[in-house]
């Protein structure tokens, strides 16, 4: 049985272009996850576009306005609130046909309203409708509406992207497994003579196949980190973009949205770099010679 320590070295150039080639996969599916993120940010802001618009009766004074509104912001639905008084209403509605109605009438016909935006999980047409309903028996509120067709054509929407979108990530998944696992043992190949003759002189196998593991994973690791690097610098670019488009979708990701897609990114690259380059050189120690040629 041999002694000491043995090494588990490759040629460099090989080495360097696995870690590279891992990078790669590991910044595709990285991307992938990061645009996973935006996609549900994004739904995320539409469903918190649906609201139910009051109209309010002009009996109700600024002050009771105001303590209307606070009512309606602390129910647990609620995800913001605005408030257009009769004057603003009135302002609005000159500055968009130039009209002036209280001239044309003589005074101000237009109501105060609130706009009620509901938070995601209550973006539904069920829900809409009952917070309608509610919404109605307040005080001073004299008429309430919602889109709930529209609502239920922007979830649906919603919901096929985000399925698309898990569809497509759990392939990336799958696709960077397998070719890690396939270029970490293609390198491991080049090393079974050596794997076969320690098993040759009695070397067992968890002492052959642990710096081979240990290696695997530590390339994953190099190369996460390098793929974590680059997508970082494509986020940190986009925003800085001029492109409101680009800037927009970068904004929807956060410094801690990126460290979790970073630390995913170095977890599979360690566990599947580590496993692949394990499977390979056991499978070596149980080859025969006559094996290692075919």
């Amino acid at each position: 049985m041999t002694t000491g320590r043995h090494t588990a070295s490759s040629p460099l150039g090989a080495t360097i272009t696995t870690v590279l080639s891992m990078a790669l996969v590991l910044l595709l599916a990285g991307t992938m996850a990061a645009m996973g993120i935006v996609a549900s940010r994004l739904v995320a802001q539409v469903q918190e576009c649906a609201a139910v618009n009051l109209s309010v009766a002009n009996s109700v004074v600024p002050t009771q306005l105001d303590s209307l509104n606070t009512a309606i912001a602390s129910m647990p639905q609620v995800a913001r609130t605005h408030v257009v008084t009769r004057s603003e209403a009135l302002q609005q509605w000159k500055d968009e046909t130039g009209e002036d109605l209280v001239e044309l009438l003589g005074e101000n016909p237009l109501n105060a309203s609130i706009e009620v935006g509901v938070k995601a999980q209550w973006a539904s047409s069920d829900s809409l409708l009952a917070l309608k309903q509610q919404l109605e028996q307040l005080p001073g509120v004299v008429d309430a509406s919602t889109t709930t067709r529209d609502v239920d054509n922007i979830m649906g929407n919603a919901r096929s992207m985000l399925v698309a979108m898990a569809v497509a990530v759990v392939v990336m998944l799958v696709i960077a497994v397998a070719l890690i696992m396939s270029m970490v043992k293609l390198l491991t190949y080049s090393q079974r003579f050596h794997i076969h003759t320690m098993t040759l002189v009695g070397a067992r196998t968890w002492f052959i196949v642990k710096p081979y593991m240990w290696r695997g994973a530590a390339m994953g690791l190099v190369a996460a980190i390098i793929a974590a690097a680059a997508l970082t610098a494509v986020w940190a670019a986009m925003m800085h973009s001029h492109d409101s488009l680009s800037h927009a979708l970068a904004q929807c990701l956060e410094w801690r949205d990126m460290a979790t897609v970073a630390a995913l990114m170095a977890i599979l690259g360690a566990i599947v770099g580590g496993t692949a380059a394990a499977l390979a050189a056991r499978r070596y120690t149980r080859s025969t010679h006559e094996e290692l040629f075919s």
